[in-house]
């Protein structure tokens, strides 16, 4: 499972990842987008608030992963 450092009180920031990586957290149209450069990582977004310690379950071409929202 892949932790995402975020800021809870920023609605755009750089992120940085458990593995080392780096990734984009912004707000679009009410939604909670999440992008990561270079495709290391499926782009997913949520409708929900995040919460500390929330685990999300993203299905990509690459086979499933599971992220971990941990704030800052």
């Amino acid at each position: 499972m892949v932790k995402i450092h975020v800021n809870p009180h920023k609605t755009d920031q750089t992120v940085k990842l458990s593995d080392g990586s780096n990734g984009y957290v912004s707000k679009v149209n009410n939604q909670i987008r999440f992008a990561f450069p270079g495709h290391l990582h499926p782009e997913f977004r949520t409708d929900s608030l995040l919460t500390n310690h929330e685990v999300f379950n993203v299905r990509s071409i690459d086979g499933p992963q599971q992220f971990e929202i941990v704030f800052n």
